[in-house]
């Protein structure tokens, strides 16, 4: 399964597990590769962690974008919302999405 584009669903919600699982399996394939899938929790330090630089942000912030048909504001793209994948999951799910969005699977 690609991981880099939306998943349609109108019998599933997202929930902030559904986007944590989303998000973690994003991060050990493209940032993390060959380590340890146990070791990244919700709680892992990612940007203070040393794991995502700035341009590493912006790529994640543009899977985040396109996977969750979602638009995040510049300020969002930092520490305080993207520093774990909790912080990640709450910033997602907080976000407003278009009229047209159908939730992800």
């Amino acid at each position: 399964m690609r991981l880099d584009r939306p998943i349609h669903s109108t019998d599933s919600p997202v929930t902030e597990l559904s986007i944590i699982d989303v998000v973690r399996q994003h991060v050990l394939e493209r940032y993390l590769q060959g380590e340890d899938a146990a070791l990244l929790t919700e709680s892992s330090p990612l940007i203070s962690g040393g794991v995502l630089d700035s341009l590493n942000v912006l790529e994640l912030v543009s899977f985040l974008e396109g996977r969750f048909q979602l638009e995040l504001e510049a300020h969002e793209a930092d520490q305080e919302h993207l520093d774990t994948l909790s912080d990640i999951a709450q910033l997602v799910a907080r976000t407003p999405r278009p009229v047209s969005y159908q939730p992800l699977k």
